[in-house]
């Protein structure tokens, strides 16, 4: 018979950094005490205390802090009991006497209480996380009562009945430190399949109902058969494993209950355990009828939180092998072990595709910045300035400009409508087809037909567009011929005029594969400045939401200082014009800009 009293216990899990996981994972930690024998008076105050400080946690962590995980670690020998609360918010600052606070205070009562519930208290604040350690000595054996005198007859009476009810107990003890050891002795880890919710589930059943561990006394199953929920709750699908292969893959959850509803579902509606069995017949046509040759079983519905995880059907194939209520309490304690712990895996998996989404931007974000020309070419007479700054979402944002032999100045800028990966790789493919055809580029409109041609095929397949402008410079006419596909127009300054608008609007490359486009030609008077840009520049929104709009980006080209040349000196003025406008608020796109000045006054 095993020990009733384990001489230890340590385990660990994670919950999300919220109220409603916290009290599960307070719930999930007062099932485990009570497994390692603590008396149910003991088990009440540790829940007050673990529930207070899994609080505390989530009560520090800030919005930011929402999104990482509050950890319970539990560590119990047969003289004492230490629960450690691990979370990587701000914190706060242990003062030195934990008293009651007054009152009127809204803070220090979760301290206290935790203070008076435990003998220890101890907080280490550190720079990636906090550790709220409690302990708390275990209570003593009660005291044997004192003997009763009475006639032999009735002594022998209240000594069968004394061991039966220990017999009683010592075999719901008896389940309870299989339950505890079957748990706790089963590392996920070592298993290179249990790394996703499904994988661990399997390896999880199999270790503790198939007889795979190294633990003795559970109860012994024919099969068994898990379905896991959609997290909205909508279907049940099947986890490969023992006697899984011959049932239907998922069964539906969603319309109104019905009569011949399968029992796996009649379970996960009524959260209530179905019983297989002579007396329960599974109804013709039941999907579990393809594994169930007789005897007896029961589905048991798996919930954390109000949320369906799943339902777990186990079953014996002889009749006369009945489950006794150690046995099915046994299976609900592992259903119960089993639930949180999906749970905490999917939580991890999520993470991990964050991470990986993250990742995939960040390469996308280093694409991008590689298709900006390193250096800009400086024309004789002119300046040119070029500025890129991205948003927290990649885009496509993209601008270059080469020299056309020893004649002209081609300047480029365009936007791929979307974010991401996709809108990045688009942005590589126009780069490329500039370069291909930099021949045609000092004719910006058969230049544009060109590119449109050559895109719109795979624009329209993905029901994408690009917004684009050319502008072709002749150094030695001091004249300029821009063409424009959907893409704000150019904007010229020219001392002691207006700024104007240069160009005719066309449509967005992909729109069409036989659009047409027009060209303009304008002169470059001396001292003009020239101005292409993305609408991340006219769409930058301030705090109050009032945009940019193009009346601000033309007072900003007029009054650009003469005296302000140089490409880092122009860039940094637009900067910081865009940055006193935005106040701090949010970058919403993608912005980006050509400048050309002509320097001959």
């Amino acid at each position: 018979m095993p020990n009733v009293r384990p001489t230890a216990l340590d385990f660990g899990l994670e919950a999300a950094g919220n109220y409603e996981a916290v009290r599960a994972a307070t719930q999930t930690v007062c099932a485990g005490l009570r497994l390692a024998g603590l008396r149910n008076d003991e088990v009440n105050e540790w829940e007050l205390a673990v529930a207070e400080a899994g609080n505390n946690a989530v009560k520090h962590a800030g919005l930011a802090g929402r999104d990482r995980p509050v950890g319970f670690s539990v560590f119990v020998d047969e003289r004492s009991v230490e629960v450690t609360v691990a979370d990587h918010t701000p914190g706060f600052a242990l003062p030195a006497s934990i008293t009651l606070p007054p009152d009127d205070s809204e803070h220090g009562r979760g301290l206290f209480l935790m203070r008076q519930l435990t003998d220890t208290l101890e907080y280490v604040r550190g720079a990636d996380g906090n550790r709220l350690t409690l302990r708390r000595k275990r209570s003593g054996d009660p005291s044997v009562a004192k003997p009763v005198v009475a006639r032999r007859d009735e002594l022998v009476a209240q000594l069968a009945a004394s061991e039966a009810a220990l017999s009683d107990m010592m075999g719901e003890l008896s389940v309870a430190w299989e339950s505890l050891d079957a748990i706790f002795s089963f590392r996920p880890s070592s298993n290179p399949d249990a790394h996703t919710p499904e994988g661990f589930a399997r390896h999880c059943l199999e270790h503790q109902l198939l007889g795979v561990g190294p633990h003795h006394g559970a109860p012994q199953i024919d099969w068994y058969l898990l379905r896991l929920a959609d997290e909205a709750g909508l279907t049940l699908r099947v986890v490969p494993g023992h006697g899984a292969g011959e049932v239907p893959e998922t069964l539906a959850l969603g319309g109104p209950p019905r009569a011949d509803d399968p029992l796996e579902v009649r379970a996960a509606r009524s959260r209530t355990r179905q019983w297989i069995d002579p007396h329960h017949p599974l109804l013709p046509g039941d999907p579990l009828g393809a594994i169930f040759v007789g005897g007896s079983g029961f589905v048991h519905p798996i919930f954390v939180n109000e949320q369906l995880i799943g339902v777990l059907t186990v079953g014996r194939n002889a009749a006369s092998r009945e489950f006794s209520s150690q046995e099915v309490s046994f299976i609900e304690t592992v259903a119960g072990f089993l639930g949180p712990q999906i749970q905490n895996a999917r939580l991890h998996e999520a993470r991990l595709a964050a991470r990986l989404v993250a990742r995939e931007l960040d390469i996308a974000a280093r694409i991008q910045e590689s298709l900006l020309p390193p250096v800009l070419p400086q024309p004789a007479g002119f300046g040119l300035a070029g500025l890129y700054r991205a948003a927290r979402q990649v885009g496509g944002d993209f601008y270059t400009a080469f020299l056309d032999g020893d004649r002209g100045l081609v300047l480029f800028i365009c936007d791929v409508m979307g974010k991401g990966v996709p809108a990045a790789l688009f942005a590589v493919q126009v780069h490329s087809l500039v370069r291909a055809r930099s021949d045609l580029a000092s004719q910006p409109a058969r230049f544009l037909e060109w590119l449109n041609r050559n895109l719109a095929p795979e624009l329209d397949r993905v029901e994408m567009f690009i917004t684009a402008q050319v502008a072709y410079i002749d150094p030695a006419r001091r004249e300029m011929r821009v063409a424009s596909a959907g893409h704000p127009l150019p904007l010229l300054a020219v001392p002691g005029r207006a700024v104007i608008e240069v160009g005719v609007p066309g449509l967005p490359l992909g729109f069409s594969p036989d659009s047409t486009y027009e060209e303009v030609a304008h002169p470059l008077a001396a001292g003009a400045r020239l101005l292409l840009y993305t609408d991340g520049i006219n769409e930058a929104r301030a705090g109050t939401g009032e945009f940019f709009g193009t009346a601000k980006t033309q007072d900003w080209l007029a009054s650009l200082p003469a005296t302000l040349v140089g490409e880092a000196a122009i860039r940094a003025h637009l900067l910081a014009t865009l940055d006193q406008f935005q106040r701090g608020a949010d970058q919403a796109d993608d912005q980006a800009a050509l400048i050309l000045t002509h320097l001959d006054g």
